[in-house]
């Protein structure tokens, strides 16, 4: 009895120092196949199993086809080991999307106790011959080399010492089972339809589980380049737009796109094409294909502010109704900023800046106008010059007692008269572009300006403002002498 308990334990010891060895030179300690762990992680797309979709034979459950659920071609998936085992065998030679050039491209043979599994048509290959595996090792990138008809891995199992052909193992029966799997199980449309062994599985298990996921039925098309809706934008900050991009040609295999921004705090843009105004400036958005074409938008972002020159003006919006008058002003060197960044569209005309801004608009030599008749005209204001030369002309004079009262502000009757005035003494007959229409408040205006007032708003330079009022008395702003000018410029021309 004792002699048979020695035997067991040394029979046992035997086998376990086997194990021991056999582990210690590489060979895996095998695991049961109800192990098996999903090969390719977040993607549970089933394209095909003992026959493809179009009804042809595809070795009756000895392989299943697993495609990319959210196909992406510039984004692979990892290929993992469903088991432990020795890699067998690998081939690397063959390029993505090669087609016919080796039925399963590159792949990775894995042995795993009596059976030989495919992981096939893949990008590239992480593991060496002979390596030894667990299950959930990375064995390479998904992809579509060889005979492959798009991105997908096509994973194969067979008995050692049979042909690839031998159906007697099931592969996709290793992991139907597995409570982990089932819920994630998505099904291409029509597969049911097309498979006798698995169609009543997946009537049964996954009919409430639909999809339309990428198929890989006829040749694989490669794109050829991007087209975009628009290639040109402007927007205000804030404002957005969606970008539309297509693949070409229109048969093209992938037509997905990758969306992107040279410069996400100019102009953001998301997955779906959303472009969004972050900051001024102008930068580029497009669509970039899978195999890496692009196309691109030009996006600027406007500030709502005037720029001219260089300069910004925070008190002129771009919505305002004087923005033109501004800036044609600005561009004729009638007015200047009151500061780098302001032009003072509302502030009041006086009569010393009416005078400056006649005189450059004549582009007068006033250098020798270094004296005055006037008691209250300093000569070392900017507009002295001006003063004396448009008294000089007799378009402009002053209030008596020899003074000109150059800081007074000016009235919208004494715009017109001095406007007027300047006009007739040019020699020029003042244009006549619309009827003469009498103003409402015409008591309001000073005798002295009624002519004016009407000559004006016949020649088209001044209107009323509103209500068929001409307001004489109401202050002119910058704004408005602005506008007024730039036509008496024109109309010059």
């Amino acid at each position: 009895m004792k002699s048979k308990r020695q035997t067991v334990k040394k029979l046992t010891s035997i086998i376990l120092s086997t194990l021991f060895a056999l582990q210690t030179i590489g060979m895996p300690v095998l695991q049961a196949e109800d192990a098996w762990v999903w090969p390719v992680p977040g993607s549970y797309v089933i394209n095909s199993l003992d026959y493809y979709q179009d009804g042809s034979p595809h070795n009756e459950g000895q392989c299943v086809d697993i495609g990319h659920n959210g196909f992406n071609g510039s984004e692979r998936l990892d290929i993992v080991s469903s088991t432990s085992g020795i890699v067998e065998r690998i081939v690397t030679s063959y390029g993505d999307y090669n087609i016919n050039d080796g039925s399963w491209g590159n792949y990775v043979m894995i042995r795993y106790n009596n059976i030989y599994i495919i992981y096939a048509h893949l990008k590239s290959v992480s593991v060496k011959k002979g390596q030894r595996v667990s299950a959930g090792t990375v064995l390479g990138k998904m992809g579509t080399s060889g005979n492959s008809t798009g991105v997908h891995l096509h994973l194969q199992a067979f008995p050692v010492g049979a042909s690839s052909s031998d159906t007697s193992i099931k592969v996709f029966d290793k992991f139907i089972n597995n409570p982990d799997y089932i819920p994630k199980f998505r099904f291409l449309k029509g597969l049911a339809t097309h498979s006798e062994r698995y169609g009543s599985l997946i009537r049964s298990q996954y009919k409430n589980l639909s999809g339309s996921y990428y198929g890989y039925s006829g040749q694989w098309i490669q794109d050829t380049g991007v087209k975009l809706d628009r290639t040109t934008a402007v927007l205000q900050l804030g404002e957005s737009f969606v970008l539309k991009a297509s693949v070409l040609p229109d048969n093209a295999s992938n037509k997905q796109v990758t969306f992107f921004s040279e410069d996400e705090t100019i102009a953001s843009i998301d997955k779906n094409g959303t472009v969004r105004a972050k900051g001024y400036g102008t930068t580029f958005v497009g669509a970039r294909s899978s195999s890496g074409h692009v196309a691109k938008c030009k996006v600027t972002v406007e500030s709502p502010y005037l720029t001219y020159d260089g300069k910004t003006y925070t008190d002129v919006r771009l919505s305002d109704w004087h923005v033109n008058a501004v800036k044609g002003a600005l561009a004729n060197h009638l007015f200047y900023g009151t500061s780098d960044s302001t032009f003072e569209p509302d502030s009041l005309m006086t009569r010393g800046m009416l005078a400056a801004v006649i005189c450059r608009m004549a582009n007068a030599d006033i250098s020798e106008n270094t004296s005055s008749r006037f008691l209250d005209l300093d000569m070392s204001q900017y507009y002295a010059g001006a003063v004396v030369w448009a008294d000089k002309k007799g378009f402009m004079s002053g209030v008596g007692s020899d003074m000109f009262e150059p800081d007074e502000p000016l009235t919208r009757e004494q715009l017109c008269s001095v406007v007027v005035r300047y006009y007739e003494l040019t020699g020029k007959s003042l244009p006549h572009e619309k009827e003469k229409t009498e103003f409402a408040d015409e008591e309001d205006m000073s005798s002295w300006a009624i002519a004016s007032i009407y000559k004006a708003q016949q020649a088209g330079f001044m209107t009323g403002r509103g209500q068929n009022r001409f307001v004489p008395q109401d202050y002119a702003t910058r704004a408005e002498v602005a506008m007024v000018l730039l036509k008496v410029q024109d109309s010059m021309r």
